[in-house]
């Protein structure tokens, strides 16, 4: 049989109150906060913050309603799109995750969700620049020049070229419709096996 002392209880004494801890809600972090976009042209920009920055118009609503991202403490995803293959490689970094009521938000199948097949492990994506140099010139071969001149840079030409959305093309528009989503506001991408 337990023995309660009397005067003990906490409940008893109105001066005395149990203290309870409540943590903190977790109020997410906006996806245009913590995610950047680099353009890689060679394998040594991949992987670093030096390389050339997109300002995406808008990310967060890529990420539910709210455009928040749930879970996560400090955390930042930092995306390289290569230049050569435009496909894409994200390095994501957080210090902990913790479910602050609002559960943890799972970032790979939004990032797929946003970059399809072209999100690649980095092993994979540093082969593109040597594997896939010749991807764009491949598929302009086949095009018929449109405008051919001089631009404002004299030590580059600029070419515009009309390809027909089949094969190696379509491959190619298939590669660029996440960037356009980033980069253009309102962009959706086309049905390209539709006709007429």
């Amino acid at each position: 049989m337990a023995l309660k002392q009397k005067g003990t209880d906490a409940a008893a004494d109105p001066k005395k109150r149990r203290r309870v801890g409540f943590s903190g809600i977790d109020a997410g972090v906006e996806a245009n906060e913590c995610m950047k976009v680099f353009i890689a042209r060679n394998p040594d920009e991949a992987g670093s913050a030096n390389s050339t920055s997109l300002q995406p118009f808008d990310l967060n609503h890529f990420f539910g309603e709210d455009g928040k991202i749930y879970g996560y403490k400090n955390l930042k995803i930092n995306v390289w799109i290569s230049a050569i293959s435009f496909h894409a490689y994200a390095d994501i970094s957080f210090e902990e995750t913790s479910d602050g009521g609002k559960g943890i938000t799972d970032l790979k199948p939004v990032l797929q969700n946003i970059f399809g097949e072209n999100l690649v492990e980095k092993d994979e994506f540093l082969k593109t620049f040597s594997k896939e140099c010749e991807y764009l010139s491949n598929v302009v071969t086949d095009g018929n020049v449109i405008k051919h001149g001089a631009s404002i840079d004299e030590d580059s030409a600029v070419e515009i070229v009309r390809v027909e959305l089949q094969g190696a093309a379509a491959f190619l528009y298939c590669r660029l419709v996440p960037l356009i989503l980033l980069l253009v506001e309102g962009s959706t991408p086309i049905d390209i096996t539709e006709h007429g």
